[in-house]
């Protein structure tokens, strides 16, 4: 924490604190309790709020066209987490917007699509859908016919 006086301000105090993952700042000014109020604001804080991990087992999948395979794997980041009210996670929706293809190439990290999470039509966090491969443009020669092939999946 960082304390401070001033005469306008009086006493003032920065803190921060966490549990769980879900980090809390809290800022008093001109409070002659500032250290028991911060543990007051962070036990509300904590108990009114926690953290929420998607599941990041789940797989998503992009089709490629022109590319050296026909399909890529696509994952959310690392860092999706957010901040939801305490006691709802059974009430997180979850919309996948994904395009129905992509043109190769397609390097690992590119954003392909998103996930928007929500509650009661009030979105709560916009996560990208990252590639989890490396598509290559395959410049191999071929005609129209394997071009339409390659659009509409007609593969043998």
């Amino acid at each position: 924490g960082k304390t401070g006086y001033t005469d306008l301000a009086g006493r003032c105090l920065v803190t921060c604190a966490e549990r769980g993952g879900l980090r809390l700042i809290a800022v008093t000014l001109n409070d002659g309790d500032d250290w028991d109020d911060h543990m007051a604001l962070y036990d509300n804080g904590f108990s009114e709020y926690t953290l929420y991990t998607p599941d990041s087992s789940t797989t998503f999948r992009v089709n490629v066209v022109g590319g050296t395979a026909d399909e890529a794997a696509l994952y959310l980041p690392k860092d999706s987490s957010f901040v939801i009210p305490a006691a709802s996670e059974d009430r997180i929706q979850q919309k996948v917007y994904l395009p129905s293809f992509v043109y190769a190439p397609l390097k690992r990290g590119d954003a392909v699509g998103r996930v928007v999470y929500t509650i009661d039509d009030r979105t709560l966090a916009e996560v990208p859908l990252l590639s989890a491969d490396t598509i290559n443009y395959n410049d191999s020669p071929r005609g129209w016919i394997e071009w339409i092939k390659d659009v509409l999946k007609w593969h043998s």
